[in-house]
């Protein structure tokens, strides 16, 4: 039976936290709000951070400490975000509730946290996360905890038996809110979870789909914001082409429409992904037997590739701004207010501090308004993945540090990272808040991508960049090749399920 922790001391520890950042001591100066960091990612601490209270407790050992045990955390994969290489001098306030947070667990269970960063730019399944993990595992040693791992090297590491099954552990309890449950659903290999989502890590923020809209270029275009037919549901792909319709402006006069000039949405090369991802299309499924199944080909994805394409393959109102490269920053067009939608990433919020104009931020339209509800996802490049190596020293150990971290960030981690960075200092449009409610509940999680079957990930922006309207025939050109790949992996599975049953 799990007991429940005594947490008073660890509250105390964040009052005294908070009050250092508020009041004084190694507090930065007050600024204007706006970045000073020449790097551009945060915006500079102008207030503390705040916490909220989780809605449940946080089952581990009341006793639990681990005599200054220093657990070694590895982040990794094509991005490598780093939630624990923080001090007392950070200035930001994502990065003082970073710290807050691993001196808190530090605190409450006598530990030392130190990551390791293995950041490749280019992995497709064994970059230098994924070869670290391997070398520990086969050489049986105990020398990362945990980590957060990319989405195509975790995946490849999943099947190939290296990580532990979070399921399996005494402490993590993947039931928690500060879990997400929709990876429960879209990741679970018959009981077995090998590598998870959650508010562990502020990760899952920058690597999110999302459509920027820019309010103010709206205003002027007497266009209303979608706020009020996004929570009605009726934020869907019709909707969305209207309004990018109407903006389109050329502003240098030459009679044509080129990356000078306005456009109703800069659309990336990922877009394709994420509009597929945004009707609840998956290219595999795995099913209740554990089997994974190709599923991107329906009626559904081929409405929906033919909606998206009708829009962004018209150079009249959509510019495919990742073609102009060495001519343009989409970033400055952006912010002059060159188009009203930015089809992206959560990654580009940062640099958009000192933007002139409000902007926020909204989901991914529907397919239409019978769809049940948003799906939301992460970009597969750019994706990470908590997860634990196969071999552990202590597996006690490591799953009750773990759901601490856990737990401490959805108390001390999430508020910064949206109520603060996201909802307050980047983005001035309080309404933004009740979008980003929508859009970080309704993730969902396509092992498809992760695992690049039929590489049908390069397969969709392949069509977008050459606007090749054969939807289908590419799905068939590549079908018995992910076919062949599905049974390799889920005769790996199958092992390795074996493995964990016996």
């Amino acid at each position: 039976m799990k007991k429940l922790t005594k947490i008073t001391s660890v509250l105390l520890l964040l009052v005294m936290l908070l009050s250092i950042v508020a009041c004084g001591g190694d507090t930065p100066a007050v600024t204007d709000g706006k970045d000073t960091d020449p790097k551009g990612t945060d915006p500079v601490v102008t207030d503390a951070p705040t916490t909220t209270i989780p809605a449940e407790p946080l089952e581990i050992p009341s006793d639990a400490t681990f005599d200054g045990h220093t657990f070694l955390w590895l982040t990794g994969g094509n991005v490598a975000y780093n939630d624990f290489d923080f001090d007392d001098t950070a200035s930001t306030v994502l990065d003082v509730a970073q710290y807050q947070r691993k001196v808190t667990v530090e605190e409450l269970l006598d530990i030392v946290i130190e990551s390791e960063k293995a950041q490749s730019g280019s992995s497709s399944g064994n970059g230098p996360s994924a070869q670290k993990i391997k070398q520990a595992v086969s050489a049986n040693e105990t020398i990362y905890d945990a980590g957060n791992v990319g989405g195509y090297d975790v995946a490849a590491l999943a099947t190939a038996n290296q990580l532990y099954d979070l399921n399996s552990t005494t402490y993590i309890d993947l039931e928690k809110s500060w879990w997400d449950q929709n990876a429960n659903e879209d990741l679970n290999v018959n009981g077995l979870m090998f590598f998870t989502f959650g508010e562990i890590s502020g990760c899952r923020s920058t690597s999110t789909f999302v459509v920027f809209y820019n309010k103010a270029l709206g205003e002027t275009k007497n266009l209303t914001a979608p706020y009020d037919v996004v929570e009605e549901g009726k934020w869907t792909l019709d909707y969305f082409a209207e309004m990018c319709r109407a903006v389109s402006e050329d502003l240098d006069g030459n009679d044509t429409l080129d990356y000078n000039d306005r456009f109703g949405l800069y659309c990336w090369d990922d877009a394709m992904m994420g509009i597929m991802a945004s009707t609840g299309t998956r290219v595999c499924t795995i099913n209740d037997d554990g089997v994974m199944e190709l599923t991107l080909y329906s009626e559904v994805s081929e409405d929906a590739f033919n909606k998206f394409t009708n829009l962004i393959y018209d150079k009249n109102y959509c510019l495919a701004y990742q073609r102009y490269t060495s001519q343009f920053s989409v970033r400055d067009a952006w912010a002059a207010d060159k188009a009203l939608f930015w089809a992206t990433s959560n990654v580009n919020t940062a640099s958009m501090v000192e933007m002139e104009s409000d902007f926020s931020i909204l989901p991914y339209p529907k397919l239409n308004d019978n769809q049940d509800r948003y799906y939301t996802t992460v970009a597969p490049y750019n994706s990470q993945f908590i997860c634990m190596p196969l071999v552990q020293e202590n597996e006690e150990r490591t799953s009750t540090i773990v759901e601490a971290l856990a737990y401490y960030g959805q108390k001390v981690l999430t508020p910064a990272l949206y109520e603060k960075t996201v909802k307050g200092s980047q983005i001035r449009d309080e309404d933004t808040a009740r979008m980003l409610d929508i859009i970080y509940d309704s993730y969902m999680f396509d092992v498809g991508y992760y695992y690049q079957v039929g590489n049908y990930n390069s397969g969709l922006m392949n069509l977008f960049r050459s606007y090749d309207l054969g939807f289908s025939s590419m799905f068939n050109r590549t079908k018995k090749a992910a076919e062949v790949k599905l049974k390799t992996i889920n005769n790996n599975f199958a092992d390795v399920l074996s493995d964990w049953q016996d």
